[in-house]
């Protein structure tokens, strides 16, 4: 770097200073920290200058300052080819030269992270708020970030200046800017992305309640513009937060299988099938939205054809019929057969009116297929399922092989001598015998604590008869609000089904059926006794058999003040059922609970022991005073007696 640039830079602080100090005090503080500043900005320009960064500060500097340096590689930097709106960074490799940001680029960039087949640099046509990277390499190195291209349609770049982008695609406006550099840099390479596409404005259209023109960032496709127009207010909508927003397209009246997509001022006219993107995930179904789309959107109807896949498949699906679907799109959007399908007896159904009974010439080959009056049966073994083409309202089920084995497991947990899963008969295996696979209960079991847990499972997609509604049953019913209160937290209780069994108990083991997914709790017996509730030193207490309930409430100190001695009750570790302590023996694993006087029954009987008190010294004033009277009468009779 030159010493006069240097020179000029330096005098110029000084100046700065000296105006500052001749216009307003200044204290000793502020004047070191100017003279810091200064410091450090010679520091600065000594460092670039043996980086080798001289080139590019100088090229940056000479735009500030109408200089112009003829000594560099490159011919004359063009006036106004740096901008205000840039600045320059060194970058980690001399070699690589400066790195230009433009600050008004900085603003259009987002958070949202584009496909990397959103762009394609043959098709995609640049337009205003694209925002642009250049890298050059060469006689003279440097990048470019956040160009962004203006209202007018130019960018504008170090060295090229002023260059018009808007309605070329990527690869010509590579072209182009090559063109603009080769007239200041000699011996060069330019690569151009796109760091940030433009927002896209689409059109969407049809009976919908937010039609019109809307805004989306780039990278967005096609569901997200549907959903926008069909989703009604938010403050009008009460969406259960468990249902995705692509659910409740799916569950909508629109027909998501023909949205209709016309780009390019109406020389690409397609038809995206959300459905088929929802049910397989396949993005070639639901499209990127570009720029100046228009999307029509329409309804279903009672006259709207329908098809279906059901029975042994993944996930049923019902849709809307879309001309040129096979059986094999329909069976992709299923998820596929399960394992136990019969593929020899797959049922098509046709609805009325659309040729019931008949394939149709052509649709299946000869031998493939037989009728009768349940409907036509398809032979999948010998016929490929992408050759079958669906026509309307054809329902197709798909039957499971008769005599297939059900896959029933049961867990068995606690002290046994083998604790795990076993598989069970699908018909209910009896509790003896998961026992016995499972080595039998240990010493340490507590074989009349032991439970089974259930868990209510759908079969067949049907859910178990136990499941309940209150509000349902509330319609019905004369109960109080109480009532439905209390069964609705019986409900929460009954999260996971409990059946409790003493496995002491032979008849009872050979009452209890396993069923899949059971597991069978067996917990330790650790030989004590539990006490809750109103006793000095609640706690465990080890268990003796000859003990009873009055023996272990004296080995915990008896009662507290607010003990409640006429409730005192026994829960038993085998179905934990409550019972009075003569009508049942202690057992191991019991608990014992001594409750307390309510608060206030005890304040309304500390006020009646008031009020007895003080009527009964009420009642012996009256005696006392009855009596006095007595004698002073007594005493004046027989005063006069007397005389």
């Amino acid at each position: 770097m030159d010493e006069r640039f240097v020179t000029e830079c330096v005098v110029g602080y000084l100046f700065r200073l000296q105006m500052i100090t001749l216009h307003r005090p200044v204290s000793m503080y502020s004047f070191r920290l100017q003279v810091s500043r200064i410091v450090l900005t010679c520091a600065l320009f000594g460092i670039f200058w043996v980086a080798g960064a001289g080139t590019g500060v100088r090229i940056a500097m000479a735009q500030q300052t109408g200089e112009r340096d003829a000594g560099d590689r490159t011919s004359a930097v063009r006036p106004g080819s740096i901008g205000a709106s840039w600045i320059s960074l060194p970058q980690a490799s001399a070699s690589q030269g400066m790195i230009y940001v433009d600050q008004v680029g900085l603003q259009f960039l987002g958070n949202q992270t584009i496909g990397s087949d959103f762009v394609d640099t043959e098709v995609y046509v640049l337009g205003p708020q694209d925002v642009l990277s250049m890298t050059v390499k060469g006689s003279v190195s440097f990048s470019v970030r956040a160009a962004v291209v203006n209202a007018g349609g130019y960018v504008s770049v170090p060295f090229a200046g002023d260059v018009q982008l808007a309605g070329r695609t990527l690869a010509e406006a590579e072209e182009y800017l090559e063109q603009a550099f080769a007239t200041e840099i000699v011996d060069f390479s330019l690569d151009v992305s796109l760091q940030q596409p433009r927002p896209v404005e689409v059109t969407v259209s049809g009976d919908v309640p937010n039609p019109g023109l809307l805004r989306f960032p780039a990278g967005t496709r096609l569901d997200a513009a549907i959903f926008a127009a069909v989703e009604s207010e938010p403050d009008t909508v009460e969406a259960d937060p468990m249902i995705s927003g692509m659910q409740r397209l799916m569950d909508s009246e629109y027909a998501l299988r023909s949205v209709r997509l016309q780009r390019e001022g109406g020389k690409v006219d397609a038809e995206a099938d959300l459905a088929a993107f929802y049910h397989t995930g396949d993005t070639s179904f639901n499209p990127y939205l570009y720029d100046g789309d228009r999307v029509v959107i329409v309804k279903k109807n009672e006259y709207t054809p329908r098809v279906s896949v059901s029975g042994a498949v993944n996930r049923p699906v019902e849709l809307e019929y879309k001309a040129g679907d096979t059986l094999q799109d329909l069976f992709d959007m299923t998820g596929g057969y399960l394992p136990e399908a019969d593929l020899s007896m797959v049922m098509r159904h046709r609805g009325v009116g659309a040729g019931a009974g008949t394939l149709g010439a052509g649709t299946l080959g000869a031998g493939t297929a037989s009728s009768d009056s349940k409907g036509v049966r398809i032979e999948l073994a010998e016929t490929d399922p992408a050759s079958i083409y669906v026509k309307p309202n054809d329902h197709f089920v798909v039957p499971r092989r008769e005599n297939v084995a059900e896959v029933v497991t049961m867990e068995v947990r606690g002290e046994v001598a083998s604790p795990g899963i076993y598989p069970v008969a699908a018909s209910g295996a009896g509790l003896s015998d998961l026992l016995a696979m499972a080595g039998g209960i240990t010493p340490n079991a507590l074989p009349h604590g032991a439970y089974l847990v259930r868990t209510l499972k759908e079969r067949n997609r049907v859910s178990s008869v136990f499941e309940m509604d209150p509000a349902r049953l509330q319609r019905t019913s004369d109960s109080y609000n109480e009532g439905f209160a209390y069964l609705d937290l019986e409900r929460g209780l009954m999260e996971e089904y409990r059946i409790y069994i003493d496995l002491t108990d032979e008849q009872a083991l050979q009452g209890v059926s396993v069923r899949d997914g059971d597991q069978l709790i067996i917990p330790r017996d650790d030989k004590v006794v539990m006490l809750y509730g109103q006793v000095n030193q609640p706690g465990m207490l080890s268990y003796q058999p000859e003990k009873r309930v009055e023996d272990y409430i004296r080995e915990a100190a008896g009662f507290t003040l607010a003990a409640d001695t006429e409730r005192i009750f026994v829960i038993k570790a085998a179905g934990r059922t409550w019972m009075k302590p003569e009508d049942t023996n202690i057992e191991s694993g019991d608990m014992i609970f001594v409750d307390r006087i309510p608060y206030d029954d005890f304040y309304r009987y500390r006020d009646f022991e008031l009020q007895t008190q003080t009527q009964r010294r009420a009642n012996i004033q009256l005696v006392l005073s009855t009596v006095t009277t007595v004698a002073s009468i007594l005493t004046t009779y027989f005063a006069i007696r007397s005389r």
